[in-house]
């Protein structure tokens, strides 16, 4: 197999992601693609799930001012979505977004400081849920993170119930989830409850409170941990959410990676590079749209 396949493929206008296990994160009109994060809709099989989850980076001290981070660069093959940010003092980021199988969807992150003194900054995963989606016993804590479980509808309207396992790397992370009035659709974390209630020590305040008169409004939960990048270093972490259908198991090792692909398939050279390509992206659609059976 040639090992420049996914350089064929290497664009800077695309963002779909897949492994063939039913969950796609392929948004025909993306509105929030170059922020952190799945915040524009994935599907399972038939059935929209929006939003999934977005990444806050927070530098100590800068609460005050927190515009929507943008990408100044994209560049994508069938096996991973990479985008580089701009933090602001002094640090700069780079997200790798991947669909690995397991119905998971998954940012690894490497902050590196550029400047001349130690930088510390909060990350928090988070999300906004559709209140009537989502029963005042919605979330719970795991091992790993937390739980969600959420509604969601077809265009036929039929109804299925996930599991949304969220996680954020390490161990010393906080976590919250608050039912609060609606604030619009976009991934700005300064219009959530956490940014009301955020404290100097980073840390969320390990509670749930859903209850109300009425499920309207939005269910926000959130994950976060504080981290230190001494100067000329980086750091590492990862955020992912596991899709899963209640009652249905996710099929062990589900999916299957791009180079368990290239095993699978014939081989194809061709002297006219176009050629090349096009058999290379022919494969790719079929691996991102593939259903597992069962």
């Amino acid at each position: 197999m040639p090992a420049s396949s996914l350089e064929l493929l290497r664009r800077t206008d695309k963002w779909y992601l897949g492994s063939g296990d039913g969950l796609i994160w392929a948004p025909p009109f993306p509105a929030w693609h170059d922020t952190p994060g799945f915040w524009d809709e994935a599907h399972l099989l038939q059935y929209p799930i929006a939003p999934l989850f977005s990444t806050t980076l927070l530098p100590l001290g800068e609460q005050g001012d927190l515009p929507v981070l943008r990408a100044k660069a994209i560049s994508w093959t069938p096996e991973e979505l990479t985008l580089t940010y701009d933090v602001g003092s002094g640090l700069t980021a780079v997200e790798t977004r991947s669909a690995p199988g397991d119905r998971v969807l998954r940012a690894r992150w490497e902050v590196r400081n550029r400047g001349r003194r130690p930088r510390t900054f909060d990350v928090i995963l988070w999300t906004a849920v559709d209140g009537e989606l989502v029963e005042n016993n919605g979330v719970a804590v795991t091992e790993t993170g937390l739980r969600l479980t959420r509604g969601v509808n077809d265009r036929k309207d039929q109804q299925l119930t996930l599991n949304l396992d969220y996680h954020l790397s390490g161990r010393a992370w906080t976590w919250a989830a608050y039912r609060s009035e609606p604030t619009g659709g976009s991934p700005n974390f300064a219009l959530t409850p956490f940014y009301d209630r955020w404290s100097e020590n980073g840390r969320l305040r390990n509670e749930a409170k859903l209850g109300g008169l009425n499920r309207r409004g939005l269910v926000f939960l959130g994950l976060a941990r504080r981290l230190r990048v001494p100067p000329g270093k980086s750091v590492k972490f990862a955020c992912a959410v596991q899709v899963n259908p209640v009652g249905i198991p996710v099929p062990r090792k589900s999916g299957l990676g791009w180079a368990g692909l290239e095993r699978q398939v014939p081989d194809f050279t061709c002297s006219e590079k176009s050629f090349s390509r096009y058999w290379w992206y022919r494969w790719y659609g079929l691996r991102l749209n593939a259903v597992p059976p069962g």
